[in-house]
Formats: C-alpha cells, sequence, structure tokens
C-alpha cells in the first residue's frame, strides 16, 4: 500500500505523476505493464482545484501532500511497519485507500515501554485540534510577509492629497460645475474601490482588516479632495489663530467626510483587535473550557474514524470545515503519537507531515498552508551554552554584562522556520528546548531527529557522522542564533550526513561589546570541549561556521583546538578532523587573524572567508577601535589578499585548478568570498544575511555538505588570477 508522494529524476528534473493504488491493482489483474499505462490518456496530473478548501478532505488530503512532494523533490513514500507496541492507528484499519494521508495511516513504531490490550481506533483529536487551531489563527492574524504595508499607503494617501489640494488652489476649477456635471465619478471610483478590497480579501483572505483600512484611506482623500473649495479656506488654517470666530478649518462636507474616515478606521480597528487580537489570543491561553462543543461545534463524521468537521470562527461560520488525522496514536490515551499526518481543509489551515509527542506536533516535520503555497518546516537544533543565560527560562534573553557559566548547558531546540511561498513574520520561531545533562544524552537526540528528518524526504536512514558547529556574534540570544542556524540549513537543505548545534557564548548585548570582547578569553575552552564530547558521541567530521565577533571566541581557541582535532593530512584515534572552517564577516583584528591564517590550515582542511567592505557594523568596530576609515583593519572588510601579504597562501597554481581534490591541497586551501555585490535579502546594515540570502547559502552548503572548494562551486567567478579572491555571480535587485 504505497501511494501519494513522489520521487524526481535527479538526471532530468521531472517528476512523475504519481499512480493510485486502485491503478496498481487493476494494472495486475489485466496484465497491463506500467509502460502501456504510461502511455496511456487514463493518469492525469491532480486538477489544481483540489487544492483549495472548496474541495472535499479526500482531495484535500490528495493534492495538499501532494503538491507538498512537488516543492520538496525528495518526498517519497513512507514504508509500511508494525502495528504492535504503542503505536495505534488512527482510521479504519479495514478501509483500503489510495490518499497519502490514508497510507500514512498504515505506518507505525513499537515501544516496549506501553503495554495495552485494546487498541485505540481513532485519534482523541481534541488536543491536537487545540494546538493546530492555535497555529491557524496565529498564521491568519498576522499574514504573510509584505514589502509594503500599512504605514506605505498612508503615507502614500498623505502625499496624494496634498499634492491634489494644491493642485485645485492652482488651477481654481469651477466646484459647482464639478459636482452638477462629474458627481459620479466619486461615487463610481469609490464602488471599484470598495469591491476590488471586497474580491480579493475573499480570494486571498490575508491582512484583511489592513487591506479594508488602505481602502478607507484612498477613498478618503478621493472624497476630501472632491468636496474641496479653496474659496473655503482663504487665509488657512492658520486663520483659526487670530480670527476666533472660525470655528474650524473645514467645510461642513469636509467634516462629514473626515469624520466618516475616522469612524470607518474606528471600527476596523477594533474589529481587528477582536479577531486578530482578543480572539487568538483566548485560544492560545486555553480560555475556552467546553469551547470544543459548544463554540467550534467540532464533531466526529459518522462512519470515517479520525475524521472531523468544525466551524472555524464559531458561530459566526457560515459552513463547517473538514479535519482528519490519520497516523500512529497512543493506545492509552488516544492521542496522536509518532509519526502522522495532519489536513484541515480552510485557507490558513495545513497539510503537516511529521511526527507527534501526546497530541503535539513536533520536529520533524514538514507543512504546507492549504490556500498558499507557503511551506515550512521543523527542524532540531542542538545547543551547548556557557554563557549565564538560563536555557529555558532566558532563551531570548540579553544579560547587559557578559557572564560565563561554571556549568555547561546542553539542550535541544526545535524551530519552525519558513523555506518557501509566503514567509511569516514570526518565523523562524525557536518553539520548544528540552534540556540535557551532557552531550551523551544531547547528541543521541539530535541524530535520531536528523535521521527522522531525511526519512520524511525519502532519503535511506543513515546516522549522521559529520557535526556543524554554529558559533555566533555579539548581541544574539541562544534563541536567535537557534533560529539563524535552523533557517540555513532548511533553506539549504543541507544533507543528511550533517547535524546542526549552536555553541553559545556569552555574548551579551548591544552597549557592552568592550565588555563582552574583553571577556573572551575567560570564557575560552568551551568550543574545544564541546568538540571532544561530539567525537566521543561518535562524530567524525567537524564542520565551524562563524560569524562576526564569535571569530576572536575561535581565535582564542585555536591552541585548544590542535589538542582535540586531528591535523590536516593525518588521522588520530579519537580526535575528529575539521573538514572546513568558515568565517562570516569576520570582527577580529587583521593582522592577528593573519598571523594565525598557518595554525588553522593545519588543522582545518578548507579555511573561507566571506568578507564584505560594505558591512556597517564592521565599520563601526573599527570606529570603536579608534581607527575609522583605515584600510581592512578588521578582517571582515578584507577583500584583497594580494596587498597584505597572503599571497604565498592564497596563491592557487591554474593547471590544479580542474582537480576533482583542488580542495585538498595544502597550497590551495584558502578562500576569500568578497560579498559586496549582494543586496538581496541584505539589511541596510550588512552584516547578517548568510541565512536568507540565497545564493550565500547554497554556495555554504556546497562547501560544508559537499566538500567543495571555491573553484569548483557552480556560483563563484575568480576575480584575480593566481589569488584565491572569488566574487559571486548575482544581478543586482533593481535590475529588472
Amino acid at each position: 500500500q504505497v501511494a501519494g508522494a513522489m520521487d524526481v529524476d535527479l538526471e532530468t528534473g521531472v517528476v512523475p505523476v504519481e499512480r493510485p493504488v486502485e491503478d496498481s491493482v487493476a494494472d495486475a489483474e489485466s496484465g497491463r505493464s506500467a509502460q502501456d499505462r504510461e502511455g496511456s490518456s487514463e493518469v492525469s496530473p491532480p486538477s489544481p482545484t483540489s487544492f483549495f478548501p472548496l474541495c472535499s478532505l479526500k482531495q484535500t488530503a490528495e493534492g495538499v501532500l501532494e503538491d507538498l512532494a512537488d516543492v520538496i523533490p525528495e518526498w517519497t513514500d513512507l514504508s509500511t511497519g508494525s502495528s504492535e507496541g504503542r503505536g495505534g492507528v488512527a482510521g479504519d484499519p479495514s478501509a483500503q485507500s489510495s490518499s497519502s494521508a490514508d497510507v500514512l495511516a498504515q505506518r507505525t513504531m513499537s515501544s516496549a515501554d506501553q503495554h495495552v490490550a485494546e487498541p485505540a481506533k481513532h485519534p482523541t483529536i481534541h488536543t491536537s485540534f487545540h494546538q493546530m487551531e492555535r497555529r491557524r489563527l496565529k498564521r491568519a492574524s498576522v499574514g504573510q510577509q509584505r514589502e509594503k504595508g500599512l504605514y506605505f499607503h498612508v503615507m502614500k494617501a498623505g502625499i496624494v492629497l496634498v499634492l491634489l489640494v494644491l493642485a485645485l488652489n492652482v488651477l481654481n476649477i469651477d466646484r459647482t460645475w464639478m459636482w452638477e456635471q462629474l458627481a459620479f465619478i466619486p461615487v463610481v471610483v469609490s464602488a471599484v474601490l470598495l469591491s476590488k478590497t471586497v474580491l480579493s480579501t475573499y480570494a486571498k483572505p490575508e491582512h484583511v482588516m489592513a487591506e479594508f483600512a488602505r481602502c478607507w484611506i484612498y477613498m478618503g482623500v478621493l472624497w476630501l479632495t472632491w468636496v474641496y473649495d479653496p474659496e473655503n479656506h482663504p487665509t488657512g488654517c492658520v486663520a483659526v489663530q487670530f480670527q476666533p470666530e472660525l470655528k474650524s478649518c473645514l467645510s461642513q462636507a469636509e467634516g462629514d467626510v473626515l469624520g466618516w474616515v475616522l469612524v470607518t478606521l474606528t471600527a476596523t480597528l477594533a474589529l481587528h483587535l477582536l479577531v486578530n487580537v482578543l480572539y487568538p489570543a483566548a485560544v492560545e491561553n486555553g480560555f475556552w473550557g467546553n469551547g470544543f462543543e459548544w463554540f467550534w461545534r467540532l464533531r466526529e463524521v459518522e462512519g470515517e474514524p479520525g475524521v472531523f468537521t468544525y466551524r472555524p470562527e464559531g458561530w459566526f461560520s457560515c459552513r463547517r470545515r473538514r479535519i482528519q488525522y490519520t497516523g500512529e496514536v497512543d493506545v492509552s490515551t488516544g492521542l496522536p503519537d509518532g509519526e502522522g499526518a495532519w489536513v484541515a481543509d480552510t485557507y490558513h489551515g495545513e497539510a503537516m507531515r511529521g511526527y507527534w509527542e501526546q497530541g503535539v506536533p513536533v520536529a520533524p516535520a514538514f507543512a504546507r498552508q492549504v490556500g498558499t503555497s507557503a511551506v515550512f518546516v521543523k527542524l532540531c537544533v542542538g545547543i551547548v551554552s556557557n554563557r549565564g543565560e538560563d536555557l529555558v527560562k532566558e532563551l531570548n534573553a540579553y544579560h547587559w554584562k557578559p557572564r560565563a557559566r561554571e556549568t555547561v548547558q546542553y539542550g535541544e531546540a526545535q524551530v519552525e522556520t519558513s523555506i518557501t511561498g509566503g514567509y511569516f513574520p514570526f518565523l523562524p520561531l525557536c518553539e520548544r528546548v528540552t534540556c540535557f545533562d551532557s552531550l551523551e544524552g544531547l547528541a543521541p537526540r539530535v541524530k535520531m531527529n536528523v535521521t527522522r528528518l531525511h526519512s520524511l524526504l525519502g532519503a535511506p536512514k543513515a546516522e549522521p557522522r559529520e557535526a556543524l558547529i554554529y558559533v555566533h556574534g555579539f548581541n544574539c540570544s541562544i534563541a536567535y542564533a537557534a533560529e539563524r542556524l535552523a533557517q540555513f540549513m532548511a533553506l539549504g537543505r543541507m544533507p543528511g550526513h550533517v547535524a546542526a548545534f549552536v555553541y553559545s557564548w556569552a555574548a551579551s548585548r548591544a552597549g557592552a561589546y568592550d565588555e563582552v570582547r574583553n571577556a573572551i578569553p575567560q570564557g575560552a575552552g568551551g568550543l574545544s570541549e564541546m568538540v571532544r564530547g561530539l567525537a566521543e558521541q561518535g562524530f567524525e567530521t567537524v564542520h565551524l561556521l562563524v560569524h562576526s565577533l564569535g571569530t576572536q571566541v575561535v581565535l582564542h581557541e585555536i591552541p585548544l583546538l590542535e589538542k582535540v582535532v586531528s591535523p590536516v593530512g593525518a588521522s588520530v584515534k579519537g580526535r575528529p578532523s575539521l573538514a572546513t572552517l568558515t568565517f562570516m564577516n569576520a570582527d577580529a583584528p587583521r593582522e592577528r587573524f593573519l598571523d594565525l591564517v598557518p595554525r588553522m590550515l593545519g588543522i582545518a582542511g578548507h579555511l573561507t572567508a566571506y568578507n564584505d567592505k560594505t558591512d556597517g557594523a564592521l565599520f563601526l568596530s573599527e570606529i570603536r577601535n579608534g581607527r575609522p576609515f583605515s584600510k581592512a583593519l578588521t578582517f571582515g572588510t578584507l577583500v584583497d589578499p594580494g596587498n597584505t601579504g597572503l599571497g604565498h597562501i592564497a596563491r592557487k597554481d591554474a593547471e590544479h585548478e580542474a582537480s576533482s581534490n583542488d580542495h585538498l591541497g595544502l597550497e590551495n586551501r584558502f578562500d576569500i568570498i568578497d560579498c559586496a555585490a549582494m543586496d538581496q535579502n541584505v539589511s541596510s546594515v550588512r552584516h547578517c544575511y548568510f541565512s536568507l540570502n540565497t545564493t550565500i547559502v547554497a554556495d555554504l552548503t556546497e562547501l560544508i555538505g559537499r566538500g567543495r572548494g571555491a573553484a569548483q562551486r557552480d556560483r563563484l567567478i575568480r576575480l584575480r588570477n593566481g589569488e584565491n579572491l572569488f566574487s559571486f555571480l548575482c544581478v543586482p535587485r533593481f535590475v529588472r
């Protein structure tokens, strides 16, 4: 029983149309071959309309999950497993269905720590429904990110109003003639604006209140301009100060229009607070009690175990919607527990495929919003922290003074992040941290979840043997570091043999730069101990990804790292190899960094620096160090190795460049990448964009995940013969 998922031909990039189980059975009975079947016209792709909530739940489950398979090409079928132990199966066990959700229900996992005589026939949906409804309401209330928000339209409307008023004063148009001959114009335009807003928000219910507020503002500008008469304002509003008999600068008509605009905007704001603030807050904090029955009218569909209907807006809903969970359940509680799929056919509902713990969706998981192309993924990141902030209570906090802990904290963070389609402003989000006593507990958990994630993608089950350690920079919380790393891992689709970890040091916050920098030597040793511990847990290879002031943390650790990693070209038992050492916007003195380059090349298989001479944060660092406008005082702004004495290190033999093992050559292992041309998803400060700029993300993935030197990576071009200075092949964002 295999259906609903898709493979991709890696050579042609073609996504074949998935065949239902019924077709396979019919072929077997009729004796037709797969080639004969492919040549017929009986198989067709799913209709695009099956992805929208107006169709039945079965169509939605098939269409959305198969569409999710198109977005993530590695997505393949789940194999059938045993139904023993804790894994009851949601849905009717006797039903034979070809949908992705139905097939997923056939897979179970065994567990020896649970013994129940009678398996559950269907899941207890209330806990999961509450969790998924909270997620849906958050997406509906916040909406996807937009380049231009309501503030832009308010400013635009104000400018247009001022220009129109000035034009009317200059042209001196007869207002009586306008009202007699052209009175229909504002009525027609207002009707068009309102109709367009109603239709667009009905077809795409995103930022509904903001769209109506924009409509009222533009209509207000139109009518204020239409009723404005320069003759009623001979001396302007300043006259109010000198002529008390003038009660207002506005005429009666202008006052009525302005009052109407304020009333409609106030009503829209009140409705926004009720629908998008108070209602989601009530659901988030569980104020409802028995709201499942009396507000949402949640009911199970007779004859369809695991399928429920409800009213998404409670008493105000015009129709009922359908939801379904298929997959593993805890046979003692009936709660979704293990691998499963959830499908809700509302616009902001989602088709989620992943793992559950006692009714709560956990990482790893993939999900697609039913009404849009937005896809988001949950994945796990290991955290090792020696900073003063508590790993759970102060996940998003900063201490003003840098303070290191005597005992190291270990934890696994579950991070959800957008990967395609519309991006949500609250993602990436570090949702949950599970603490461990040591790396002995953390490392196996991270390995397990990496394996689970890639098994969802159809990759062969294999334990990750390489660890990517992200060393964050200054003014960075634990949660922010985990979110940046998770965004990079998900967007780059890092291969399954690499597991992600964060090394969080006492980075403090803005305003304590000098204290943080001076306290770095006091916390030295934590990174090297982390590398040693990962080696003891079976990680054979380590990659270091270092950002900003984290560079100085690593530089202080170089003598200690030399004792825990194998030298380049040798293999020492019990020591991992340091395959790549990568610096992003390095905030470190140029001379000190260059002095340590030979030692870094002695332990790192490949040394790479992504530098940006227009980095605003590094410019402020140079000012703070007392040498502004100096030439590449900070290494992260250095993009000219030929003038720094690095020529003998960065020199590359052109004939040796084509070799497949070029990145292993000792004289060939230091690359500088000039990022000054990057402007997509780059902030004005230009300091922290490695996790969002897809060009850099893809390049880092090739370097870390596939071991390719700069000369072998697709999006780089050499800037100068004989040196390892590269730049990206990219087009400025303003070029159309």
